[in-house]
């Protein structure tokens, strides 16, 4: 700790870096008090289970969670090849994969529950043709799918569609989605949803 305090220390001409002594004074803090370095411990035990390195996908139809040590946590096979992927953010509320088929419908896969063979939910309706795009609202609670001409909105936690998107405006297939800020949806007296993103 001494040697980094006065390498990084404020009052060195040198090398001083203010954030980067705040971080390491911090962390001895931390590290040389035996209930927050348990608390510590434990909290990133936790953690390193619950993150994942990578998700895969290919045209067999064979979709891999990875963890942080490059082994295989979870593998799904989907009846057709994958055509597009989505995972929520590590801060969303929950570790999910959106997985695209060729043959149009798109399934949500427990990252947090890699032994469960079977998706949380396959996603209502499908796609003309398959799912070519993918992705998740920054909270985790909706999700976008896409083919060549239409995009539709799901709520995650129930699979049913919300929203369908006018595509006119795409004179070409639609290839890839983004997030986008988390979405307000009201219902209207005639059942109908209106759908509007908040202002940035």
């Amino acid at each position: 700790y001494r040697i980094f305090a006065q390498r990084y220390h404020p009052d060195n001409q040198e090398t001083g870096n203010e954030a980067r002594f705040r971080e390491i004074t911090e962390a001895y803090h931390v590290l040389s008090n035996p209930e927050k370095r348990a608390q510590f411990d434990a909290t990133h035990q936790r953690q390193r289970k619950e993150r994942w390195r990578l998700v895969s996908a290919g045209e067999d139809g064979w979709v891999y969670a990875w963890d942080r040590d490059l082994t295989i946590r979870g593998k799904w096979r989907q009846p057709q090849g994958v055509r597009s992927l989505a995972v929520t953010r590590p801060d969303a509320g929950s570790a999910l994969a959106l997985v695209g088929g060729v043959n149009g419908t798109a399934r949500l896969y427990d990252l947090a529950n890699p032994q469960a063979k079977d998706p949380v939910r396959e996603l209502e309706g499908r796609h003309d043709g398959g799912v070519a795009a993918a992705a998740f609202s920054p909270d985790g609670k909706f999700c976008v799918t896409a083919d060549e001409r239409a995009i539709y909105m799901y709520d995650v936690a129930t699979g049913k569609r919300k929203y369908t998107f006018p595509t006119r405006e795409h004179h070409s297939p639609v290839t890839s989605l983004s997030g986008w800020p988390t979405p307000v949806i009201k219902t209207t007296n005639a059942g109908k949803f209106l759908f509007s993103l908040p202002n940035p």
